[in-house]
């Protein structure tokens, strides 16, 4: 079975890039998406794009909000799951984000665990999400870049909250791994 179409939710998130491109740097605030059915905390104003796309073999509707700051991408990505979905159609969801997200890449290294974030509403809960880091060299530039990311659904969504980082020479950069932490753990769903 097909899980990643051609249009991938990773490309929505290179296109908020564009939309991310003037953001100022390191100006955190606290965005609230109703549609989407989270609070995130941004480096800047994130741009927003919505499109259609396929995976595991259905059509969802896909929103990305993104900004830009310190050279890295911070986005997130909030597929709208069908009412009564199964706990089997959530985990294909989330697997195909994941494989949209690394089929960018060449040489990849992938280091995986998993995660627990709050919700945002109250009373606060726990919800399981699968954290990744990934290592690789991206296929439309060339350029080696990191992707931080945690993929989880709750209330009738997917998520995907990622930040990409440029590396220069191979290194990491402290503080935008510093800044990715940040912003996976300002990460709320209702």
């Amino acid at each position: 079975m097909r899980l990643v179409s051609r249009f991938s939710p990773c490309l929505l998130l290179l296109a908020c890039l564009l939309l991310a491109a003037c953001s100022p740097e390191l100006d955190w605030r606290v965005i609230q998406n109703g549609e989407g059915g989270y609070a995130a905390m941004f480096p800047g104003k994130p741009g927003a794009e919505q499109r259609k796309v396929t995976m595991a073999g259905a059509r969802f509707d896909m929103q990305m909000q993104a900004a830009s700051a310190g050279g890295a991408l911070f986005a997130v990505g909030a597929a709208t799951l069908p009412q009564g979905a199964t706990e089997g159609l959530r985990a294909q969801v989330l697997e195909a984000m994941k494989q949209g997200l690394l089929a960018n890449f060449d040489d990849l290294r992938v280091s995986e665990s998993r995660a627990q974030v709050q919700t945002a509403a109250a009373p606060q809960q726990q919800v399981d999400a699968l954290q990744f880091t990934a290592t690789g060299t991206a296929r439309g530039d060339g350029q080696r870049r990191r992707v931080y990311a945690r993929l989880m659904a709750r209330n009738g969504h997917a998520y995907q909250v990622v930040v990409i980082e440029p590396l220069a020479a191979g290194e990491s950069n402290a503080k935008i791994k510093e800044q990715a932490e940040q912003f996976l753990a300002g990460f709320q769903p209702h």
